[in-house]
């Protein structure tokens, strides 16, 4: 996704800034610019230098400000409202002095003509509202704003500490150690151990990072969905987490079409696809994370789905059983009519070929949106179509109990699209 951004950011530039021999390597390095700069905007936060916080702070302005103004449909600056506005904790006196600045009058010329430039910056950064629908994504001038706050903020603790540190001495009390060090164990966990473990896909320990959490690891040191890989592509072991990974090759439910495999691409600007695929980009988004987070009415209504009156193919996707079984409860509390066919994969682990070919059986399955269904499979090597068994995915009961809430309320997994020729996931998130 790295590629995407940088892209997003050059086409502001007129063509004759952006030469093909500039944009391949720019893009090239875009991914490893994401990864460091982010590492050493995480290194400089946890440092007990002050210097380094401050750089920390105005590092994270800079790229939740680069974010915001990012055209559609990868503009979040509501992400970044949320990010900085937590800044306030890491130089908390700077924060207020620059607070307490702000809503005071000016006390010359110059602070008043500080104040009028902020608030026309402020003002203009409306310019760079591109969701469809709105005419000013407030969050954007917000965000803008914190970011001039986090810059003068950083004056006012440089020219504190250059002068007297005392206001920055008085450490935290012991209850306020314990609590910060419970809140790092659970932020260790949330980013360290979810994905590992299997436990949640969408989530923000991995933004942006199309990490395959189902099929296999695509990460460079860490096996990733390690409790779907213990229970199998039965529900021998587990009920929560078995079932393995299944492909579906057909829907006409508009609700899960609408949710996957949430292909965005088609609002990408054209000269953004443009100077992808000058950078030999594959050119392809899709945006399964906004379609949860924005909820039903956005997503049927202005984001792209498959039609099946388009004559257009279906854009075939894999994804974890227990996921089909979660998002299939929410058909059912729709009661939409719909019809899915899906193929269920031979165990859990693979590669492209596998995701893509490889099947250990076949389900047809209905449903009238009033309580009756019908559902047939048919094995690999079978010649004949058969019910489907009480444990087949699309019949077999919601899990009870804790587990099934979990799973209802936070295990989100991605639907990871099949595509001809290409042996990596796309973008997504």
């Amino acid at each position: 996704c790295g590629p995407i951004y940088v892209a997003s950011l050059l086409a502001y530039l007129p063509p004759a800034l952006t030469p093909i021999w500039l944009v391949k390597p720019a893009l090239a390095a875009a991914p490893l610019m994401t990864i460091a700069g982010e590492m050493v905007l995480g290194v400089c936060l946890l440092s007990s230098s002050r210097p380094a916080r401050r750089a920390g702070v105005l590092l994270s302005g800079l790229l939740h400000f680069a974010i915001a103004i990012t055209p559609h449909p990868n503009s979040v600056p509501t992400f970044g409202v949320m990010c900085m506005v937590r800044m306030f904790h890491v130089m908390p006196h700077a924060w207020t002095a620059t607070l307490r600045e702000a809503l005071a009058p000016p006390g010359d010329r110059r602070g008043l003509a500080i104040r009028a430039a902020g608030a026309a910056l402020v003002a203009g950064s409306c310019g760079f509202t591109s969701t469809p629908g709105f005419t000013v994504d407030y969050a954007i001038p917000l965000q803008f704003a914190l970011c001039l706050s986090a810059a003068r903020a950083a004056l006012h603790a440089a020219a504190a500490a250059a002068v007297s540190e005392s206001p920055e001495r008085r450490g935290p009390s012991a209850l306020l150690r314990v609590v910060n060090a419970l809140l790092v164990l659970v932020a260790f966990g949330y980013a360290f151990l979810s994905q590992p473990l299997g436990l949640m896909d969408i989530g923000a320990a991995s933004p942006f990072a199309s990490i395959r959490l189902h099929g296999g690891s695509n990460h460079l040191l860490m096996p990733t969905g390690l409790l779907q890989r213990w229970a199998g592509d039965d529900f021998s072991r587990s009920d929560l987490f078995g079932g393995g990974v299944v492909r579906v090759t057909r829907t006409d439910s508009a609700y899960l079409n609408a949710l996957w495999p949430a292909n965005c691409t088609g609002e990408l600007r054209p000269r953004i696809t443009s100077l992808l695929r000058d950078g030999r980009h594959i050119a392809l988004q899709f945006n399964p994370t906004a379609r949860r987070t924005l909820g039903p009415f956005l997503r049927e209504h202005f984001m792209h789905r498959w039609r099946p009156e388009s004559g257009a193919p279906f854009e075939a996707f894999t994804i974890p059983a227990f996921e089909l079984r979660r998002t299939l409860e929410e058909v059912r509390q729709s009661r939409e009519a719909f019809a899915i066919e899906y193929e269920r994969l031979p165990g859990v682990v693979g590669d492209e070929a596998w995701r893509t070919a490889a099947w250990r059986s076949r389900v047809a399955y209905t449903e009238d949106g009033r309580g009756g269904r019908t559902c047939r499979a048919k094995a690999a090597g079978a010649h004949f179509w058969a019910e489907c068994a009480d444990d087949e995915i699309v019949v077999r009961p919601f899990p009870p109990g804790l587990g099934g809430l979990y799973l209802w309320k936070t295990a989100l997994w991605f639907a990871y699209p099949i595509i001809e020729g290409i042996e990596e996931l796309p973008c997504m998130d």
